[in-house]
């Protein structure tokens, strides 16, 4: 299992940002880190999975959907390191993008709650770190 406080190395997630016209579909963590906040639906990698194939399966977790044909947005890195001594955490997300969903949205696996959002309502929720950043970068919704 990977350590996710104090990592010996990165960790390397995926999240779709799943839309539809001026929608988009988010989860609500169930779980640390960031629970209680809304967020793009993913997760780890797992060893021997393809960053297509982790996507699809972790949608399909959180969302109960199938999503078909992600594309490749952009890579962030989210660190925080609070003291020198040691980083607290290190991700690499791999973001993607889609608007081929079938099936209707219910929370599954570690998501406590998964909603379609009018991408303008975004400032009025608790959302991840970063999440915003990542909606204006894509270029979708400007």
């Amino acid at each position: 299992m990977i350590n996710r406080i104090n990592p010996d190395s990165p960790i390397l997630a995926v999240v779709c940002l799943i839309h539809r016209s001026k929608d988009i579909l988010l989860v609500k963590r169930g779980r640390e880190p960031n629970k209680g906040l809304w967020a793009l639906p993913g997760g780890l990698v797992e060893l021997g999975e393809s960053l297509q194939d982790a996507i699809i399966r972790e949608v399909r977790e959180e969302c109960n959907v199938t999503i078909h044909n992600p594309e490749f947005l952009q890579y962030r890195e989210i660190i925080d390191t609070k003291s020198i001594a040691m980083t607290k955490f290190h991700y690499v997300l791999m973001v993607f993008k889609t608007a081929k969903v079938i099936g209707t949205a219910k929370a599954g696996d570690d998501a406590s709650e998964v909603c379609w959002f009018d991408v303008s309502k975004i400032g009025e929720l608790s959302v991840v770190d970063g999440l915003s950043e990542i909606l204006e970068d894509s270029g979708m919704f400007s």
